[in-house]
């Protein structure tokens, strides 16, 4: 399905049009870049940014959000795709903030241990990534996020922070643990809100 959209910073001069979406040829999520036409006719030359985010059976917990940065960069969230080690392997883009120049490579800030060296990983330890939003003025990023039945989050997003989820039981899923496991992650990175009970499932982020 179609998880995400976004226009880019300069769209009025480029018609640049970015969207997250699954692929069914290629058993992923992906996004790509696409120019819009002039009277919204067509979306034309489409151009594959990143590809090979895990996608569930089902869909499962495929969260996928765009923030196009007014410095030309795109902020990608993900869901875990129900996968209990996801959220806190490196070398996987489940469970992520991703962050990529508007050509799909890595920008600079994204260096997480244990990740391949072209890797676009921003931060980790998420489980459903549903909404990112600029702060204007200050320049802070935030996400919204999907807990299990309870404490759904809102987190300030920091380059290289893990955001506390690990699902992993023995390679399957558990759900029943915390949302931002400081006991297993003591520097795990906090939600600045959460809902408690019940959970309210937030479906998008914007000030």
């Amino acid at each position: 399905g179609l998880m995400g959209l976004a226009l880019a910073a300069d769209f009025a001069d480029s018609r640049e049009v970015y969207t997250c979406h699954s692929s069914a040829d290629h058993s992923d999520n992906r996004v790509t870049a696409w120019t819009a036409a002039e009277d919204w006719s067509e979306l034309a030359d489409p151009r594959v940014l990143v590809e090979g985010i895990p996608l569930s059976d089902g869909g499962l917990h495929s969260g996928c959000r765009i923030l196009a940065h007014p410095d030309g960069t795109l902020y990608i969230g993900t869901g875990d795709a129900f996968t209990g080690p996801a959220p806190q392997d490196p070398t996987s883009l489940s469970g992520k903030i991703l962050h990529v120049d508007r050509d799909g490579t890595p920008a600079g800030d994204t260096d997480i241990d244990g990740a391949p060296a072209d890797s676009p990983v921003l931060t980790y330890g998420h489980r459903n990534v549903q909404g990112l939003a600029l702060q204007p003025g200050s320049g802070r990023i935030y996400s919204a996020e999907h807990g299990p039945a309870v404490d759904d989050e809102v987190n300030l997003v920091r380059p290289g922070g893990n955001y506390g989820w690990d699902p992993n039981s023995g390679g399957r899923y558990n759900q029943d643990v915390p949302m931002t496991d400081t006991r297993a992650f003591p520097d795990a990175v906090p939600a600045v809100w959460r809902s408690g009970a019940p959970s309210l499932a937030p479906g998008g982020a914007v000030f």
